[in-house]
């Protein structure tokens, strides 16, 4: 299934709001930081076929899509955000892409827990405040396997 409710409600204290709108406003982002960082993945992150990789604060799945381009399909992609609002359709996206509906301030369902080879955030300073990141720092390290990575890029 490509769209899961994971108690989006719960988050009464989001700093903003999407729309469809948002969709350019989010694929441009990506764009420019994409060409100012120049990789994808971190080159010093070994890629594998079988690597599972949780993409946090998701938006469109413009980076789960693009990292779909270079990897193999046997590869387990998965994007959580706290909103389905800019989530493609399901016929958008490579099968081995999942997305899930979840904040990231909230408890990770049982069936992520330590899981992910590499986990994902990127642009979280913009939907995170000061006393959210400890918590959330959290989540994401609870996702992850013994010895994997979090890649983490705050600029743009």
């Amino acid at each position: 299934m490509c769209h899961q409710n994971f108690d989006f409600q719960s988050n009464q204290n989001q700093q903003f709001r999407r729309s469809k709108s948002s969709k350019f406003r989010l694929e441009e982002q990506y764009r420019a930081w994409r060409m100012n960082i120049g990789y994808i993945l971190h080159p010093n992150i070994e890629m594998h076929d079988k690597i599972r990789i949780a993409d946090v604060g998701k938006g469109t799945a413009i980076w789960l899509r693009d990292l779909s381009e270079i990897l193999s399909q046997t590869c387990q992609l998965h994007g959580f955000d706290i909103s389905d609002t800019t989530f493609p359709s399901r016929a958008a996206i490579p099968a081995n892409i999942t997305l899930y509906e979840h904040n990231l301030l909230d408890a990770v369902p049982e069936e992520f827990i330590g899981k992910d080879d590499v986990v994902n955030a990127r642009l979280m300073i913009v939907a995170l405040s000061f006393n959210q990141w400890e918590p959330a720092v959290r989540t994401l390290i609870t996702l992850l396997r013994k010895n994997s990575k979090i890649q983490v890029n705050q600029t743009c």
